[in-house]
C-alpha cells in the first residue's frame, strides 16, 4: 500500500475529491511506521518477558490512538464514515490481537519464574 495509495484510497472508500497529495504522503507515513512497528514486534518476540510486554503495550496504544482518530474522522462527515469504519474493523482487531498477546505474556510470567526457581 505504500506504493499504491490511490489504489487504498479506492478500496477503503475515501472521495475522490479529498485525494491530494498530502493524503497519499500521510497514507505513506502510517504505512511507514506500521512496517517500523511490525519489525519490532517481529523481533521482540524471541526477547525477554519485559521486552515483549513493552512492545505490546506500546501497539496496543498506537492502535488505540489510531481507533480514536478515525472515530473522530467518521463523525465529523466529510464522507469519511466508510473509510472510518473499515480502518476502525483493521485497528478494532489489531488492538485485541496485542491485547491477546500482552494476556499470554502475562500469564507465562509466574510460569517461567517458578521453572526457574
Amino acid at each position: 500500500m505504500l506504493l499504491t495509495t490511490g489504489l487504498a484510497r479506492r478500496f477503503f472508500g475515501i472521495p475522490a475529491a479529498q485525494d491530494n497529495g498530502g493524503l497519499r504522503l500521510a497514507a505513506r507515513l502510517f504505512g511507514i511506521r506500521n512496517v517500523v512497528l511490525g519489525t519490532w514486534a517481529l523481533l521482540s518476540r524471541d526477547q525477554g518477558i519485559d521486552e515483549r510486554r513493552l512492545c505490546y503495550r506500546l501497539q496496543a496504544a498506537v492502535d488505540a490512538a489510531d481507533l480514536a482518530a478515525l472515530a473522530w474522522a467518521g463523525a465529523r462527515g466529510d464522507g469519511l464514515l466508510r473509510p472510518a469504519l473499515m480502518g476502525g474493523a483493521l485497528g478494532g482487531s489489531a488492538v485485541l490481537a496485542w491485547l491477546d498477546l500482552l494476556g499470554d505474556v502475562d500469564g507465562a510470567a509466574p510460569e517461567r519464574s517458578a521453572a526457574a526457581a
